[in-house]
This record gives C-alpha cells, structure tokens and sequence, in this order.
C-alpha cells in the first residue's frame, strides 16, 4: 500500500484501485481502514466478477465497496460470452473462443443457459437485446447510490 501511495505522490498514478478473484469484503474494509489510519491514498476502484449470471458478490464486495465509496468495475460483465446470445445450449463452442479454454466451460450449465433465456425473454419484453440488459441492468439499480 505505501509503495501505490508513493505512485500517487509522485504523481505516475492518479488513482489506486484493488481486485482480483482473491478479494474478499473484508480485504476491501481492510485497504480502506490501513489507508485511513496512515494517511496512504485509498482505493477508488475495485475489479470484482459480477454479471447477470455471476452475482454472488453483490451482498458481500459490492455492498463493502458502496459502504467505504469505492467504485465498483465489473469484470466478466458478459459471464465471458454466454451473455451475448453467442453460446446456445447443446452447441459446438468454438475452437478459438474463450469459452473453449477449460476454466470456462465450467459455464456452459444447464442452470445458466435457463437464465440466459429467462432474461433473454426479459429483454424481448422490456423492447431491447440480451446484451443491452447485460450492460445496463447493474447501472439503472446503483445509479441512486452513486
């Protein structure tokens, strides 16, 4: 922490932000408090998973992250591909696509491909496209707390 407070001193970072799939809420707390307490510079910015598909983290990092006002940048916000309409149920992956590599495979469930169409319906509905209710659903639910 000291040695990113000295990047911002310097001047060679605006900013310093956390993330990563080790992260938990209370590394968050944590980050925030040590930055408090010893004047380093806190963090503006978490990377934290979080999608249509992957949202166990909204009740833990998410909900930390607005308590100590610290923005939330979503990563996998399109659970790699599946919410884009590209992957369908019982369809060849293609051999050159992220969903390819073995740890992400792990997607194609049936469980997920239920919610793809569930909110695929969801947004047939409200009149827009499955990748505009990927990007948008998370913005149109925080914007009042921003």
């Amino acid at each position: 922490m000291s040695a990113l407070d000295e990047l911002v001193r310097e001047g060679k970072v605006l900013y310093v932000g956390a993330g990563g799939r080790q992260m938990h809420s209370w590394n968050y707390a944590d980050y925030w408090w040590v930055a408090e307490h010893r004047g380093y510079s806190k963090p503006v910015s978490a990377q934290v998973e979080w999608s249509l598909i992957e949202r166990k983290n909204e009740k833990t990092i998410v909900a930390a992250c607005e308590r100590f006002g610290i923005g939330v940048i979503p990563f996998f916000p399109l659970a790699a591909g599946l919410l884009t309409g590209k992957y369908t149920r019982g369809a060849e992956v293609p051999a050159d696509s992220r969903m390819s590599l073995p740890g992400y495979r792990s997607l194609l469930t049936d469980e997920n491909f239920d919610r793809v169409s569930a909110l695929t319906q969801i947004a047939d509905a409200g009149g827009t496209v499955l990748l505009d209710l990927a990007l948008g659903w998370w913005h149109r639910d925080h914007r009042s707390q921003a």
